[in-house]
């Protein structure tokens, strides 16, 4: 007797919330993909990370249902057509002058520094070329269900930010029937207190902000490695007082020089110390006043400027309001609502 058993997968919150919502129609923007796809007919690629490494495979490219959409700034100036042109993916984007081997922070500003959100994926889309004209359908506003593919747990009435999940470990916490493992889509966190939101523009400023555990340890490693070549260019100082003993004539002229680029690089190491030391040293609120000691920590009018461009665009990236607990990987409902009314 054969006996045929019935094999189920069990999916945290399946069904999905059917709330009030406003929709648009969208359209895919082809020539984004076709240019992280490498197919772009005005050079390709410029600059590939391989924390987003291209494919071949139109399927990554697809937007699939409760996928999170957005569109390039610049991305208005190729279509004239009346439609918002999205993509879901990140897989093969331009980060421009970036190092290929840029931090996966680096990388991550930069594409949220270009991009802007525009809703959830109603509808799929094929990335086919001969489906160009396919059309589709985003959330835009109201409540709707989505993933956490993030690395952090979210809690009802937290607000949330976009964000970018480039961890290895993603695809073990977003498995979703006919998603490749190496696509890499925009996810959602838990969005920055004021506090955190203003050192994180101070650093789009280059400015550190030091309250933050991650760039105080990164510091604190930078000014290691600085008294470590401090005391590289130090030796290479003495050797040269000590090789110039008894010398004399065109000999000891050439010495000296060297003893001055020597002394000049290694004073110049000392400087950066202590600019290090400063930084490390700076309390809530000391980068943005005045220090009366001459180190410069004010900002002027330009840097002034930047800073709150960068907050301006970091508040922009706060999209809508959690309405359910959800662990990575779990679903969870969320008001998409502009950023005043939150």
């Amino acid at each position: 007797m054969i006996v045929q058993r019935k094999i189920t997968m069990y999916q945290r919150r399946a069904k999905r919330v059917a709330g009030p919502g406003f929709h648009v129609n969208v359209k895919m923007d082809q020539f984004q993909i076709a240019t992280m796809r490498g197919k772009s007919s005005i050079g390709g690629i410029k600059g590939q990370s391989q924390l987003i490494p291209s494919s071949n495979q139109p399927e990554m490219y697809d937007i699939k249902e409760q996928e999170i959409l957005v569109s390039k700034r610049t991305s208005g100036a190729m279509y004239h057509d009346g439609y918002t042109h999205v993509f879901s993916v990140v897989n093969g984007y331009d980060i421009g002058n970036l190092s290929l081997t840029a931090s996966a922070q680096m990388v991550k500003d930069k594409i949220l520094e270009e991009v802007r959100f525009v809703g959830i994926a109603t509808t799929e889309q094929k990335a086919d070329d001969r489906l160009i004209d396919q059309g589709c359908v985003a959330t835009v506003g109201g409540v709707v269900t989505v993933l956490n593919g993030g690395e952090k747990p979210i809690h009802p009435t937290d607000k949330i930010m976009l964000d970018i999940n480039l961890s290895p470990a993603r695809a073990s916490i977003t498995r979703e029937k006919g998603i490749p493992r190496q696509k890499c889509r925009f996810t959602f966190r838990p969005a920055d207190d004021d506090m955190r939101m203003i050192g994180r523009a101070l650093n789009m400023c280059n400015i550190l902000d030091t309250n933050d555990p991650d760039q105080a340890r990164e510091l604190g490693e930078k000014i290691k490695e600085l008294k470590k070549r401090y005391k590289e260019k130090d030796a290479t100082l003495q050797q040269i007082k000590k090789d110039g003993k008894g010398l004399t004539g065109n000999d000891l002229e050439t010495n000296k020089q060297d003893e001055d680029t020597a002394r000049a690089a290694r004073n110049r190491v000392d400087k950066d110390i202590q600019k290090a030391q400063r930084n490390l040293e700076d309390c809530d609120g000391g980068l943005l006043t005045d220090a009366g000691d001459g180190t410069g920590r004010t900002l002027d009018a330009s840097k002034l400027k930047e800073f709150l461009t960068n907050y301006r665009h970091l508040n922009e990236l706060v999209i809508g309001k959690a309405m359910s607990y959800a662990a990575p990987g779990d679903r969870f409902e969320i008001l998409l609502q502009p950023r005043h009314s939150l």
